[in-house]
């Protein structure tokens, strides 16, 4: 279930605020639902977003794109690309062929992945994207001409798996947490990947990103930091809370929270609370992908 994605450089489909200081130290938390409320869909065909968290390793937008907008097939020569939709739908050039993305749909694009988008919607579709590392300052969307093959340079495709990838999350959500190994799109949740109560599994991995599905129920309490990476979570079902410092957050359903690289942290999920979430980590650019293993 790839999808959409936008890039800075294209100034006519894409309107971006000014980035967030690099490496904050407190978390940043959004609640999608509010964010879109108060910034309106504009009526004509493009992208409109916010940069709502930017450093050395990741950049991330929260954004829609109206009924008729296109973004031809392209590729991206420095970075990775994630997308979470969170309302609406789109299609979805990816591995040759059309998708459809829809709420709850997940999209890892990884550098010299080609794709493209349409928006036939007629209320367009609303997501997050998340590019790890952050564009440079031109951009980094190569088009591809008409007539063209659908592919970039060799050597560019360096992720596990090294090409688009589409899940979607429908099935994983109507599963009672703790269920093992229940099926949703092409992946399943394992039993012998948890860390303090937290069930994991990585959908992608290259050296500048991890993609993870994660969920926890009753009594888990995770406590942690990461030293490599800064730490993106999207809600998908459930609640929990999370403190850092002196900061406390109720997370639920479409919250968007973003832990920079250091930052100290826990959640803790009480009587009657279970969640499930997608986890992006924004990775140094020269890790290798055997750093991974070591993301809590």
């Amino acid at each position: 279930m790839k999808r959409i994605l936008f890039i800075v450089g294209l100034l006519l489909l894409l309107v971006v605020a000014p980035a967030a200081a690099a490496d904050q130290a407190d978390p940043v938390v959004i609640n999608l639902n509010k964010w879109y409320q108060a910034h309106p869909m504009a009526a004509t065909p493009g992208a409109t977003g916010e940069m709502v968290f930017k450093s050395p390793r990741s950049a991330v937008f929260v954004r829609q794109a109206a009924a008729g907008t296109n973004l031809p097939p392209h590729y991206h020569s420095n970075v990775d690309e994630f997308v979470y939709v969170v309302e609406g739908s789109a299609e979805l050039l990816t591995n040759g062929e059309w998708v459809k993305l829809q709420p709850g749909d997940v999209h890892v694009n990884p550098r010299g992945a080609v794709h493209a988008l349409k928006v036939s919607h007629p209320k367009g579709v609303k997501f997050i994207s998340v590019f790890t590392p952050p564009q440079p300052a031109n951009g980094d969307m190569v088009m591809i001409p008409a007539g063209e093959p659908l592919q970039s340079p060799p050597g560019l495709l360096d992720s596990n798996p090294g090409a688009g990838l589409v899940v979607s999350l429908k099935e994983w959500q109507g599963t009672p947490v703790g269920q093992s190994a229940p099926r949703f799109g092409s992946v399943s949740m394992p039993d012998n990947m948890e860390n303090d109560g937290l069930k994991a599994i990585s959908i992608s991995d290259s050296p500048r990103s991890v993609v993870m599905l994660r969920e926890a129920g009753y009594g888990a309490f995770h406590h942690h930091k990461q030293d490599l990476a800064d730490e993106i979570v999207i809600v998908v079902s459930g609640s929990a809370r999370t403190v850092s410092g002196s900061n406390s957050y109720t997370l639920g359903k479409n919250d968007l929270q973003i832990i920079p690289l250091g930052t100290d942290h826990h959640m803790n999920l009480m009587l009657g609370e279970n969640i499930r979430f997608v986890t992006v980590f924004g990775l140094p650019e020269k890790q290798t992908t055997s750093q991974p293993a070591n993301l809590k």
